[in-house]
C-alpha cells in the first residue's frame, strides 16, 4: 500500500515537473519569437529611426535611446491591441482612416520643419536640449500615428504566433514582452553605434544633418498628406 502511494506520488511529481519544463520551454520560444518580431517592426528606417539618429547626433546617446523607448512603447501598445483586441481596433481605425492619416502627415511635416530650422547646439548645455520626457512622448505619438503597425503585427501573429490552443494569456503576454524587448534592443543598438559617429561631428556637419533629417521627415509627411488627399478625392475614406 505504502509502496503504491510512493510510486503514485513520484509519478505525479515527474508529471508536474515535465509540465513545468514544457511551459518554460514554450515561454522561451514565445519570448524569442517576440524579440525577433520586435526587431522586424522597429528595423525599417522610417521617420522614427531618422529622429532617433538625429537626437543621438545632435545631443547624446541617452536622448536617442529614450526616443527609441518611446517608439517601442507604442509598438508594445499596438502589440497588445493586435493580440487581444484586433477585431475592435481594426473596426475603429478602419472607420476613420482619413483622420489618422491626416494627423500622422501633419506631425511629420511639423517635425521636419522644426528639424530644418534647428541650429546645432552645445550638448553639454542642458538648457539647449529637449527633456527626456519630451523625447519619449514625441516618438511615442509619432509611432502611434501609424496604426498600420496593428495590421502588420496581426499578420505576423497569424503566420508565426501561437496556435489557437496556445493563445493563453501567459503565452501572449510573453510574446508581447519579447516584442517590446526586441524593439528597445534595436533602438539601443542604433543609439550605441551612431553615438560613435557623433564624436566626429562638428557644428557645421550637425547643421547639415539637421537639414537632411528635416527634409527627409518633411518628404514623408508630404507623401502621407498627398495619399490622404487622393483617398478623399476618390471617396475611399471617411473622417
Amino acid at each position: 500500500m505504502a509502496a503504491s502511494l510512493i510510486a503514485g506520488g513520484a509519478q505525479s511529481l515527474v508529471s508536474a515537473s515535465a509540465s513545468v519544463y514544457i511551459l518554460w520551454v514554450m515561454s522561451l520560444e514565445f519570448l524569442a519569437k517576440g524579440f525577433l518580431i520586435g526587431i522586424l517592426v522597429a528595423a525599417p528606417l522610417g521617420p522614427v529611426g531618422i529622429l532617433v539618429v538625429h537626437r543621438v547626433l545632435a545631443e547624446r546617446r541617452r536622448a536617442g535611446f529614450v526616443s527609441g523607448v518611446g517608439a517601442a512603447t507604442a509598438d508594445l501598445l499596438y502589440a497588445c491591441i493586435a493580440a487581444w483586441f484586433f477585431t475592435y481596433a481594426a473596426r475603429l481605425l478602419g472607420g476613420h482612416p482619413i483622420s489618422v492619416r491626416l494627423f500622422g502627415g501633419l506631425v511629420l511635416c511639423v517635425l521636419g520643419l522644426k528639424l530644418m530650422r534647428t541650429r546645432p547646439h552645445d550638448a553639454s548645455d542642458p538648457d539647449q536640449q529637449g527633456t527626456l520626457w519630451s523625447h519619449f512622448i514625441s516618438t511615442f505619438l509619432l509611432t502611434a500615428a501609424n496604426p498600420i503597425t496593428i495590421f502588420v503585427l496581426s499578420a505576423i501573429f497569424a503566420a508565426w504566433g501561437p496556435a489557437n490552443e496556445e493563445r493563453t494569456f501567459v503565452n501572449m503576454a510573453t510574446l508581447v514582452s519579447g516584442i517590446f524587448a526586441g524593439s528597445v534592443a534595436w533602438f539601443g543598438t542604433i543609439s550605441l553605434f551612431v553615438g560613435l559617429v557623433r564624436l566626429h561631428m562638428t557644428p557645421e556637419r550637425l547643421r547639415w544633418v539637421n537639414i537632411l533629417c528635416g527634409v527627409t521627415m518633411l518628404v514623408f509627411g508630404v507623401v502621407v498628406l498627398l495619399n490622404t488627399a487622393s483617398l478623399c478625392c476618390a471617396g475611399k475614406g471617411s473622417l
